[in-house]
Formats: structure tokens, sequence, C-alpha cells
């Protein structure tokens, strides 16, 4: 037989799930962590960062319609600590004391080649790049983990896109589409010898994304406007030394991302003379993984999509615009998802249920926010 429930409370902000498959004949026990799991410590960090950049843009226009833009940056950035970890007594000299320092630089150049054939017709490509420095992870808890730094992160960026308005400004169209290519893309990366999160570096990230937003006025008091963004975001060449996870869906980034929304915007007498303004939006986002392995159960995965989101508002503001009032709600359709959800089992499961093979998984789970509701004045000086 299988126990799967739903995660429950959704509005707190913390709760547990914890998903068990009992085998006949197997006796299931939830116990609490071992005492040989507990421990505490203090530590004492100090970090010192330097940044430096020098940066640069021209502009140069073939005709009327067709400009070129060429820009630059010259980046180093030295990045120095000195950490201190004791024992809980804290009378003792200190366990480890590790001094680190590096430094780090990359030249970013960029360019931008627009087309404007028409005034209410705008093209461009462009190719950039841009840089991430490395620093130090000062969660180690050993001097090598506190003085290894990791690399720096390095992006070069294809993008291609328009943007037209038409119907004498009543409507207007944007659309992109972009390759992005990473170079040692900084994760989070589980280290299982430490039974901790650490910051590494992914080999290399390739993935294509694209973008359409509209927005039109058909009527003087209505506005419209709506949105799409894909990302293929997936990890061309990663391993952590024991799994690859090459081709695997980077987490956190959900593939589509959907939003739309509208507004109708009046004046009117009875009001001061004033503009009164109603509108609502809603969010739409398809599921997110929260590991590299893209192995986030399905009792936690089918609650990470956004599915309806609304959020909606209701304004009057004087005639000169110096006094606002707004009634407004976020979220109001009370909308759950997870944010992020961590993996317990290791720390949780006794011993049979952590090497039992029909599957027990334990997670903590943080919710998004639920409804709110709430009044605000403005007054403009």
């Amino acid at each position: 037989m299988g126990y799967r429930p739903v995660l429950a409370e959704r509005n707190a902000p913390v709760r547990y799930a914890v998903q068990v498959n009992v085998a006949p004949g197997v006796l299931v026990s939830l116990v609490p962590p071992y005492s040989a799991l507990k421990f505490s410590s203090f530590s004492h960090q100090t970090i010192h960062v330097y940044s430096y950049a020098a940066f640069g843009e021209a502009n140069y226009a073939f005709t009327d319609e067709l400009k070129l833009t060429l820009g630059a940056r010259l980046t180093r950035e030295e990045k120095s600590g000195h950490s201190e970890d004791y024992n809980t007594s804290g009378f003792s000299d200190p366990l480890i004391a590790p001094h680190y320092s590096h430094a780090w630089g990359a030249f970013t150049p960029k360019a931008t080649l627009s087309y404007q054939p028409l005034h209410s017709l705008l093209t461009y490509v462009t190719a950039s790049t841009g840089f991430k420095s490395g620093g130090y992870d000062t969660t180690g808890s050993t001097v090598a983990g506190l003085e290894t730094p990791f690399r720096p992160e390095k992006v070069t960026n294809y993008e291609a896109g328009m943007k037209w308005s038409g119907l004498e400004g009543r409507l207007t169209v944007a659309a992109s589409a972009y390759y992005v290519d990473y170079r040692d893309l900084q994760v989070n990366e589980y280290n299982q010898q430490l039974l901790q999160f650490v910051t590494a570096n992914a080999g290399r990230s390739k993935f294509p994304g694209a973008e359409l937003e509209a927005f039109a006025r058909p009527i003087s008091w209505l506005t419209l406007y709506g949105s799409y963004a894909f990302i293929g975001s997936r990890y061309s060449n990663y391993s952590d030394g024991q799994n690859s996870y090459s081709g695997n869906q980077i987490p956190f980034d959900a593939r589509n991302h959907y939003n739309f929304g509208g507004e109708l915007h009046f004046h009117t007498r009875q009001l001061a003379g004033g503009d009164v303004r109603f509108g609502a939006d809603v969010t739409y986002r398809s599921k997110i993984y929260f590991d590299d392995q893209n192995q986030t159960p399905q009792f936690i995965l089918q609650h990470t999509p956004i599915r309806g989101l609304v959020n909606a508002h209701l304004t009057w503001a004087s005639a000169d615009d110096r006094l606002e009032l707004s009634a407004w709600g976020k979220n109001v359709t009370d909308t759950h998802y997870l944010i992020v959800a961590s993996d317990l089992t290791a720390f949780y499961a006794n011993p049979a249920e952590y090497t039992s093979s029909v599957g027990n998984k334990m997670f903590a789970g943080d919710w998004n926010a639920g409804s709110l509701l709430g009044i605000s004045f403005t007054y403009k000086r």
C-alpha cells in the first residue's frame, strides 16, 4: 500500500511533507533525528570585496535607418577574507582559521546592429558577453573548503528582436529570441560528505529562449497587455564528479511563463474631477525542479506550477495627481505554489527507511505568500 499526503496547511510558510510507501509485512516508523547528527558551532568571518571597472560605448549611423552600437567593459574584482571556526565552548583556540584571497578579471564586449525602416518598426540583432566574478563559499567547514574559490561565470548571448507600434499607437508588439551560452555557471551543489549545499561551477549550459509582449488600447478607457516567455534552460555539460546532469533542466527555471492583464481608466467629475483606474492581472507558470538530478518527486513537483495567481487594484487619483487612494489585493485567488523544497530524508529517516527500496521521501517546503488585501494613501508634495 502507499501513503502520499498532500502538503498540509498550505498557508503556512514552512510545512513538512512525508511520503511513506510500506511494503507488506514491513513496519515503518518515523523517528526524531539521531543525536549523533546534532552539533553546534559558531564562526567569525570577515570578507573584503574590491571592484574596479572601466566601460564605454560608441554609436555609428551608416544611414538614418541603420545604426551600429559598440560597447565594452573591463572588470576586475578582488576578494579576500578570514574565517575562524570555534567549538561550542567558545574558550578554546579556533579549530580552523584560514586566510584566503584571489582576483578575477574579464573583458566583455557588446555589439548591436539596429535597423528602423519605418518610424513604427525597429529591429535589431545583438551579441554580448557577461562576467560574474568567482568567490569563496563561506559555509565551508574545512580549510580546503574555505580557501578554494569557485570559478567566475561567463556568458555569451545572441539575440534578435523587433518592436512594432501601429493603429495610431493603440497596439504595440515586441518580440525577441535569444541563445545563451554559459561557461562555469555558478550553482548550488549538494555535497554528500558535508551534508550541505556549496557553491560550485557547472561546466557548460546552453539554452534558447523567446519572449513576446503585447500592449493594446482598443478604446480610450481600456488598456490590455500580455506576455509569454519560454526558457529552454538545460545543462549541456555538467558533472559533480559522481553524477552527470547533462541534458537536465536547470533548477528553479520554468520553461513557460504567461502573464495577462487589463485596466479600465476614466475621468469622473463626481469624485472631485479625478481619475479612476481598475485593473487586474493573472500569472501562470509551468513546473520547476529543485534539484540538478531532475528527480523531484511527483508529490512535490505537482505543487510547483503557478495556476492563475491574480492581483487587482482600484485607484482614485486627484486631478492634479497629488493625492492617490488605492484598494489593492495581491494573490486574491489565494493560489499556492512551492518556492523551494528540500529533501530531508537523510536527516530524519531511520536506517530501515533510508535503505528501503519502496521510495520513502521526506521534504520541507516553503510556500508563496497567501492572499493580501490592503488600502494605501499617497500624497505628493
